[in-house]
């Protein structure tokens, strides 16, 4: 049976009426860590397999459309006249996945007059001292290729999917960044699409001030409910006949929402729609942290132990695991220290970061840093995948507003 806390809440708001919100926002928690008796969570077998199928969704449409849609508009005026502005920034959160974002973004782009040449980068150089060195040869090779196998009237498109390869946090590190923004600013004879996650843009902001400088700065839209059920609807719909959504009766009378339901075209249910609501609101209207939060909220609806005797015996198949997703909840952030936050911000500001990197950016030991990431690694809050370092998207939204309040994240203010 769940548990209700309302006729509590109602008392408690009586007493203290300028609280309401926060009351209510603490009682819809205790409500669903109440309820999460009558769950069990996916095996760990079942959670891979979900996450697995996350990863190979296509990239929301939302994101597609946006993108193409700002670089017609800044791109075609340049064409016409190379004196105009000749870069498009495309800024959005370090737990979005920018490279693949903008690659295939691009590939919908067809202009047999543009030639279009990538950083061919996959990784951040070992030596971060020769970042300038790498980005100029590569810089150099692409004006080779254009004068050798494109003709005269054939225009160059330059992309950067992830400006974050092409730095990293220390003296030398940040050579290559200077010189890339003042080739960009001279050179109007190509254009520059370029990828940056949004910590490192507002560090550059602070050392650069390239608000000021740079003038196509495109920072990506968030994604609605409507926008993330049909993202997810790939693996959301093959459950829809047998799922079942939890949404409290508590947060249906926060949100002063009528009780009577009319069909609306998008959703199926009150239900669902307010689950998408909420999703969106939580995640911040990223596609990954709602990925991570969708599943985190999936469960099975726990069997009742009271079978009778006789109805076991006649039984000759177990019933099958009736799924639900529960609403949907942040989780709090684990304890950690000073020196973590300014480990976790540098894993942000660099998107993906190796070990190795990490210490140079910090000025530590690697030492040091590995038994640091190692105890950080168990929380959850940050994870691993082949040898680099990223943030966790499921904690990005509290981890950032920790950060902003305690004045970690350049350019931030609380």
């Amino acid at each position: 049976m769940n548990f209700h806390i309302e006729d509590i809440v109602q008392k408690v708001k009586a007493w203290f009426p300028k609280a309401q919100a926060q009351i209510e926002a603490q009682a819809a928690e205790i409500e669903a860590r109440f309820n999460e008796q009558n769950y069990s969570s996916l095996s760990p077998e079942e959670v891979a397999e979900y996450q697995n199928t996350v990863q190979s969704l296509a990239l929301p449409e939302a994101y597609e459309n946006a993108i193409q849609t700002k670089l017609s508009e800044v791109l075609t005026p340049w064409k016409k006249n190379k004196d105009l502005a000749n870069h498009l920034f495309i800024v959005l959160s370090p737990i979005e996945p920018l490279k693949q974002i903008l690659e295939q973004t691009l590939e919908q782009v067809k202009d047999e007059a543009l030639s279009i040449k990538t950083l061919s980068w996959e990784n951040r150089p070992d030596q971060y001292s020769t970042l300038k060195i790498n980005l100029q040869e590569e810089i150099e090779s692409s004006e080779s290729l254009e004068e050798n196998s494109h003709p005269e009237n054939t225009q160059s498109l330059i992309v950067i999917p992830d400006l974050s390869l092409c730095f990293l946090r220390c003296v030398e590190g940040l050579d290559s960044i200077e010189y890339l923004f003042d080739f960009i600013l001279k050179d109007h004879s190509r254009f520059w699409i370029v990828g940056c996650n949004q910590w490192a843009w507002k560090y550059f902001d602070y050392l650069y001030k390239v608000n000021t400088g740079f003038e196509h700065i495109f920072s990506l839209p968030t994604l609605n409910a409507i926008e993330l059920k049909q993202w997810l609807n790939p693996i959301y719909g093959t459950l829809d006949d047998t799922l079942d959504i939890e949404f409290s009766d508590h947060e249906d009378k926060s949100n002063h929402q009528s009780e009577e339901w009319h069909e609306e075209e998008n959703w199926i249910s009150k239900k669902e729609k307010q689950y998408f609501q909420r999703l969106a609101d939580i995640s911040e209207g990223l596609s990954q942290p709602a990925a991570h939060l969708w599943l985190d909220s999936l469960r099975y609806v726990k069997q009742s132990e009271e079978i009778d005797s006789e109805t076991v015996e006649l039984q000759e198949e177990k019933p099958e695991k009736h799924l639900i997703l529960k609403r949907a909840t942040l989780p709090s952030l684990p304890e950690f220290t000073k020196e973590d936050q300014y480990l976790l911000s540098s894993i942000g500001l660099h998107g993906e970061i190796s070990l190795s990197a990490l210490a140079v950016s910090l000025a530590e030991s690697e030492y040091q840093i590995r038994i640091q990431v190692q105890r950080l690694l168990r929380t959850g809050i940050i994870l691993q995948k082949q040898g680099l370092f990223q943030l966790s998207p499921i904690y990005y939204s509290r981890l950032t507003r920790d950060l902003i309040d305690n004045h970690i994240l350049a350019g931030e203010k609380k």
